[in-house]
């Protein structure tokens, strides 16, 4: 007897979860967001003199329905295994032409490996948005 109950419980379960992820896939679709895919979006971190570490965040489009780009730069350091820490941060807005460059520089830093995380938010004329991040090449010092 207790084992029909508990296989009607788990039916129950399981139709409910199929029924929420199909509702939440249909309504994902529907959904229509600005595809950034068009635009040049670069990361960088590289060394220059003296131990200087300049931090680069790049937008390019040739898409006019972009009125503006939110970009947010931080530095990561490599923790242990897959993990990063940030250990800073900047942030960047601005009314575009089309191209959007962010450069900082870094002095100090501490032995290790470490990148940049970008982050593209994309404004257009009609009110959408969307949020991209890209990630640079790893600079070990």
């Amino acid at each position: 007897m207790k084992i029909k109950v508990l296989k009607k419980i788990l039916c129950f379960v399981l139709a409910t979860v199929i029924a929420m992820s199909v509702t939440l896939i249909a309504s994902a679709e529907s959904a229509t967001p600005y595809d950034l895919t068009s635009a040049t979006k670069r990361s960088a971190i590289s060394m220059l003199d003296d131990g200087v570490v300049a931090l680069v965040s790049a937008f390019n489009t040739t898409d006019t329905s972009v009125v503006q780009v939110d970009i947010t730069q931080s530095l990561e350091k490599h923790a242990y295994f897959w993990t990063w820490d940030n250990v800073g941060g900047y942030s960047f807005k601005s009314v575009l032409d089309c191209v959007s460059n962010f450069t900082n520089y870094r002095t100090g830093l501490a032995s290790g490996t470490y990148r940049v995380r970008s982050e593209f938010t994309a404004y257009l004329d009609d009110g959408r948005s969307e949020t991209v991040v890209v990630y640079s090449n790893e600079l070990t010092i």
